[in-house]
């Protein structure tokens, strides 16, 4: 589902080679996803992380980096691209927290949330379109997806794996641990 809802909010943002896309909440398993689908399409993917995840996203395609916990991301974007960027792909912020990040976002942008935070009225006025994708599992998405994986063109980022037995401490360590990629309860006997 983290992959349709990925691939869904790449396809909604309409990227063009060289088109400047920000993705807030790119550790996340949808944020990974779309990291690697946009900079896929030529985009240059810039990623908000904190400093022990830089290594990572640029590994699955990020051109920049913007640690947020030590720098304002949208003065820090405004400065970079006076001009606006063409995309913003937010899977992190609720409709208060998107609206600062969708503003950065050139007359004839796109925003793509899958929160549901994107005001598509009030970005419009902006010359902004805005789209909250809800991830289906379609079995068009679906394909599209095997493909990019078995070609190897898209990975699925495993963090850590866990037995059957202990699929407790797995869904536990899931709530208390920062996630990046998946983490996956392995079915088979160990």
């Amino acid at each position: 589902m983290a992959g349709v809802a990925a691939l869904m909010s790449v396809d909604a943002l309409d990227l063009s080679e060289d088109d400047c896309v920000l993705v807030v909440g790119a550790t996340g398993t949808v944020g990974s996803y779309a990291v690697q689908l946009a900079a896929k399409r030529g985009a240059r993917v810039i990623a908000t992380t904190r400093p022990d995840d830089e290594d990572y996203l640029r590994d699955l395609g990020a051109a920049e980096t913007i640690d947020y916990t030590r720098q304002d991301v949208v003065s820090t974007i405004r400065r970079r691209y006076p001009e606006g960027i063409e995309g913003l792909a937010d899977f992190a912020n609720y409709p208060e927290g998107l609206m600062p990040f969708a503003e950065l976002c050139a007359p004839g942008g796109r925003a793509a949330s899958t929160l549901g935070a994107a005001d598509a009225e009030q970005l419009a006025t902006r010359d902004v379109r805005a789209m909250n994708v809800v991830g289906t599992p379609d079995p068009a998405l679906l394909s599209r997806l095997g493909e990019l994986a078995d070609s190897g063109e898209l990975r699925v980022p495993v963090q850590r794996v866990f037995s059957l037995d202990e699929a407790t401490d797995g869904l536990d360590a899931f709530q208390r641990e920062h996630v990046r990629g998946k983490f996956i309860i392995s079915m088979t006997a160990a």
